[in-house]
């Protein structure tokens, strides 16, 4: 399984919620994945919601696939 950063490459699409796609309906998608994988699985960069713990902030990169 590869694990790391996956970039989603889709950030400038308009009209085009790239993370509710890959998340899937009440996080459906990503749960599956998990499962499946037995791995974890977060949507972080620019234009996720997912703040870092850190600096309160999302992260200055591109959207990406982070699995763990």
């Amino acid at each position: 399984m590869a694990r790391g950063k996956n970039h989603v490459g889709l950030e400038t699409l308009r009209n085009f919620n790239v993370r509710a796609k890959v998340v899937g309906p009440t996080g459906m998608f990503v749960k599956y994945i998990q499962q499946e994988t037995g791995t974890r699985v977060q949507i972080k960069g620019q234009g996720s919601g997912y703040l870092d713990n850190e600096t309160g902030r999302e992260s200055e990169e591109p959207m990406h696939i982070h699995i763990s």
